[in-house]
């Protein structure tokens, strides 16, 4: 599907926080390849800050080097390594994490590879799908029907992670591939985000706004108006039919 083209914007803001551990990516590599992530560095250890942005430096080396065929398993292999070639020379870094989520969209096709619990959205017909799978303790005992959606909602280790990308531990990684087709949206996003904005609210503010710029600063003035006490960003992308 060559005659697209990806329009996206987006944003990483500080909320409540003394630094901003988010980083965003999204870039146009060839007509057919276009490539998004999102990362939220996991608060708690030191370096939260240093392993969103060094993953998201090493995503696009692996792209400079591989966008011909571009492999997800040994894109996130890469990026776990140049986290622990960091660490080798920083004592203080060894347990740094973050979370990691990238789109890759390839003609008509798009993949996915997540760590963590940041999300990807596709919104496509008026309609929103999840294309990622949070790597949580609730989302563990929602999936063992331990607990429901909606008692999950007052869990109180919600933000527990069991996985993310550190230079000292193993990662579980999630993939997706799907298809998409023009009009489609997509949007990235951080816990500091949808902790303040659900996903129906997310859906009626696309559905209402014809501009994706328009949406995206949208998003983000619902996100600063709720005060989240989280960094928040989100990277907002349309697929249009190229003039």
């Amino acid at each position: 599907m060559n005659n697209v083209v990806f329009l996206s914007y987006g944003f990483s803001e500080l909320g409540l926080r003394s630094e901003n551990q988010d980083s965003i990516f999204m870039k146009k590599i060839l007509d057919n390849l276009f490539v998004a992530a999102i990362a939220d560095g996991v608060g708690g250890q030191p370096g939260g800050e240093t392993a969103s942005k060094e993953a998201v430096n090493a995503m696009k080396k692996f792209i400079k080097n591989n966008y011909i065929d571009i492999d997800i398993k040994k894109m996130f292999s890469y990026i776990h390594d140049h986290l622990k070639s960091i660490s080798y020379n920083d004592n203080s870094l060894k347990r740094m994490a973050t979370t990691f989520s990238a789109c890759v969209f390839f003609d008509d096709v798009a993949l996915i590879g997540h760590v963590g619990d940041t999300k990807i959205y596709q919104i496509s017909n008026n309609n929103l799908t999840q294309r990622t799978h949070d790597q949580t303790e609730v989302q563990k005992l929602i999936d063992l029907q331990i607990l429901t959606e909606s008692r999950a909602r007052y869990y109180r280790r919600k933000n527990v992670l069991l996985s993310a990308i550190s230079p000292d531990k193993k990662y579980e990684l999630y993939e997706n591939k799907f298809e998409f087709k023009p009009a489609d949206r997509f949007v990235l996003l951080t816990d500091g985000v949808y902790s303040v904005v659900s996903k129906d609210e997310i859906l009626e503010l696309s559905n209402n706004t014809v501009s994706i710029k328009t949406f995206t600063q949208k998003l983000k003035n619902l996100c600063t108006v709720r005060q989240p006490k989280d960094n928040y960003s989100a990277i907002c992308i349309e697929v249009k039919v190229a003039e």
